[in-house]
């Protein structure tokens, strides 16, 4: 193998890694926005839960009075 054969063939190396690598982060990062994506929409969930329970609360306290006076 010559110096200059050898030299192609390992910038044709290292250009497959880079493009690898790149490929590979790309394929995280959509990943990564799916899941945050996803943890909106359960975040969104438990606002829903968290304003039922305000609401059972407050029907707590209108038969409060109620209750008491009997």
């Amino acid at each position: 193998m010559t110096y200059r054969h050898h030299c192609k063939s390992t910038r044709r190396y290292i250009a497959l890694r880079l493009w690898y690598c790149e490929k590979t982060l790309l394929l995280n990062t959509s990943q990564q926005s799916t899941v945050n994506s996803q943890q909106l929409t359960v975040n969104s969930q438990q606002s829903t839960v968290n304003s039922q329970q305000l609401t059972v609360n407050s029907n707590l306290v209108i038969f409060s009075p109620i209750l008491s006076q009997q």
